[in-house]
């Protein structure tokens, strides 16, 4: 049901500092208010006024963590600035089943690396979404002979997937991993480590959560 919306009047009048004293005759005494006019009484503040406001804010108001993260990602370098706050109660994802699949990072993403060790895609889990994760992503190696590489998936600087070995550059490799422990501004990245005069080039990352009905 929709919270029904009131308006809420203030009140209005002249004299509301003036009141009638009565002697009680037991040492106490009675301030009756005495107005000398009321245009408007106003809204009176009870439980009538109060009680509706309680309720709603219970049923549409869930609890609420609040962490600041860095801004929204990189592709092939760069550095994570523009810090953002946000704010929100996780929805848990399962391994399996669910109510339906939603994406857990921006489409799209992709980048490359060229020789050492580095993050070639980095960015930050979306907000309502913690447990796990289905991570897929291409990747392929170009270079001379004896060109090889490695990639794996990161979260916040730790490394959670399987190590993968990129040697053939004839080859569009596909990994798929189903990660748990995501909370919503991980940082979930493609790390790399590629041979001098080799480039490793990642693409179609996806994340997916499966949320339960």
């Amino acid at each position: 049901m929709a919270y029904p919306t009131r308006t809420i009047r203030d009140r209005i009048a002249v004299g509301d500092d003036i009141f009638i004293l009565t002697d009680l005759g037991d040492g106490r005494v009675r301030l009756t208010p005495a107005p000398d006019s009321v245009s408007e009484p106003g809204t009176p503040i009870d439980a009538a006024l109060l009680q509706p406001i309680e309720n709603a804010a219970s049923v549409a108001v869930p609890e609420t963590r609040t962490i600041t993260v860095q801004g929204p990602g990189i592709t092939g370098g760069g550095d994570l600035s523009n810090n953002i706050t946000i704010a929100s109660t996780p929805i848990p994802s399962t391994y399996e089943g669910g109510g339906g699949v939603y994406a857990a990072i921006p489409s799209g993403l992709g980048g490359f690396l060229t020789s050492g060790t580095g993050y070639i895609v980095s960015t930050r889990i979306v907000p309502f979404i913690s447990g796990w994760l289905n991570i897929g992503f291409n990747a392929s190696l170009t270079g001379g002979s004896g060109a090889w590489g490695t990639v794996q998936i990161y979260r916040n600087d730790s490394p959670v997937g399987e190590l993968h070995l990129l040697d053939d550059t004839e080859d569009v490799y596909t990994f798929d991993e189903d990660i748990d422990g995501w909370q919503f501004g991980d940082r979930l990245s493609i790390r790399g480590n590629v041979a001098s005069g080799s480039e490793i080039d990642v693409s179609n990352v996806m994340a997916t959560a499966r949320i339960s009905p």
